[in-house]
């Protein structure tokens, strides 16, 4: 059995993410007292709980957290369940970017899809890598750019984290809150900013071969 190309994986991965997430969404508001109630009853248990699973969906592709969100928007609150997304996401983050950039090669032999992504030191390229960044986190998976930042680019790890912090903020309080809106709304934020990413990679692409 072939083996996909790492952009058809994230694709289909996405597609699957985004489908849990409606399908989790629907079930929780129509179970809301039930399923705060459960949650609420944990504790600091469920926070941490929940931070440990959002730094498992950054640390161990494919894994994925995003049908918790609506489970935390529930209980918590879409502000209090957005913090908590940071905090895990950036967390899994630093954890991925230090062992691709310590580890990288034993890593790669072992985990090769976790590194097919070399073309992002290209995106990346030497001048305004923070804007860069960025944007890149506001437009691609997590755990996919984690990896090959650390292992492909010569980013700093203060760079990198301020990036991480800056570019997941507004998807960690968006899909906190989005939880509270149609599925047509959600697949249609997802397929723009997809669209708006593959738009700027290419824009991106073309003036670093300009420039050289």
């Amino acid at each position: 059995m072939a083996k996909l190309p790492i952009y058809k994986t994230i694709t289909i991965g996405s597609f699957i993410a985004v489908a849990l997430f409606v399908l989790v969404s629907f079930l929780v508001h129509s179970n809301r007292e039930e399923v705060s109630s459960f949650v609420l009853d944990g504790g600091w248990f469920s926070v941490l709980v929940y931070i440990f699973f959002g730094i498992l969906a950054v640390v161990v592709p494919p894994a994925t957290n995003i049908f918790l969100i609506p489970v935390g928007a529930v209980a918590w609150g879409p502000v209090v369940t957005g913090l908590l997304n940071i905090f895990g996401w950036t967390a899994g983050s630093a954890i991925a970017f230090v062992l691709s950039r310590k580890f990288g090669e034993r890593l790669r032999v072992r985990f090769p899809n976790l590194f097919e992504f070399p073309v992002v030191e290209k995106i990346i390229g030497t001048k305004y890598q923070l804007i860069t960044l960025i944007f890149i986190r506001m437009s691609f998976p997590v755990d996919i750019v984690s990896y090959a930042v650390g292992f492909f680019t010569k980013v700093k790890f203060p760079t990198y984290l301020l990036a991480t912090v800056i570019g997941i903020t507004p998807f960690s309080f968006f899909y906190s809150y989005m939880s509270e809106f149609s599925p047509s709304t959600t697949i249609s934020f997802v397929v723009g900013a997809l669209a708006l990413f593959g738009v700027f990679v290419f824009v991106r692409l073309i003036w670093i071969k300009k420039a050289r």
